[in-house]
């Protein structure tokens, strides 16, 4: 079984070899194995203690402090969660 397979459940989006384009400042970036979108803090929280935490994590957040190498590099065995600004 792939560790995609073993992701925890969560009320948010999990989105699989997701473009990180169009959650970037400047529109670039590869495709991620596994962004993670999650329906609020509570629903990060419990993502992130319930993930095995042999599977890397890298957070977006809002792209724009990511240089293009970072947004660019394909996640590969990683997790992306991209945290919304609220209104």
């Amino acid at each position: 079984m792939a560790w995609t397979d073993a992701l925890p459940t969560v009320r948010g989006k999990l989105l699989r070899d997701e473009p990180l384009g169009p959650y970037t400042w400047f529109r670039v970036g590869g495709n991620a194995d596994v962004l993670f979108i999650p329906a609020d803090a509570d629903d990060l929280a419990d993502f992130l203690k319930a993930l095995d935490p042999a599977v890397p994590v890298q957070v977006l957040g809002v792209g724009s402090t990511s240089s293009s190498a970072t947004a660019a590099w394909r996640a590969s065995s990683s997790v992306w969660p991209v945290v919304p600004l609220e209104a």
